[in-house]
């Protein structure tokens, strides 16, 4: 087993597949006791990002992955999420709502950014 601190960003942006395995509990986080001291902290930081400043970056707890054997030499890679399903859920979800609100607010200098986290595109070289 191998430990590794990785960003929000380097999470989702990789072309990696995320999969709940069976055994897992259904989705049960809530707005009061997780959502919102999640997004209270993720607009604190923004807010000191927004000032120039260099927030402390946000720790979310340890994810615990479990590869899966590759099919093929191309394709995604493909993890059974082991411990973490929660989380990663939750961040799903705020970047797919902050895409949503880049969108609608036509600030497309930053829909790249987001869209690399939300989607994986699909290539033709072989990776």
């Amino acid at each position: 087993m191998k430990s590794e601190t990785y960003s929000v960003q380097q999470v989702f942006q990789d072309r990696r597949q995320y999969r709940v395995p069976f055994y897992q509990r259904a989705y049960v986080w809530n707005k009061e006791e997780q959502w919102e001291p999640l997004w209270n902290d993720i607009s604190e930081k923004a807010g000191l990002r927004s000032n120039g400043e260099t927030p402390t970056p946000h720790f979310l707890g340890a994810i615990v992955l479990e590869p899966q054997p590759r099919l093929g030499l191309r394709g995604v890679e493909t993890y059974h999420i082991i411990d973490g399903q929660q989380r990663l859920t939750t961040l799903q979800y705020f970047l797919v709502a902050l895409s949503v609100a880049i969108a609608e607010l036509n600030l497309s200098a930053l829909a790249p950014l987001i869209e690399g986290c939300v989607w994986n595109p699909s290539r033709d070289d072989g990776k």
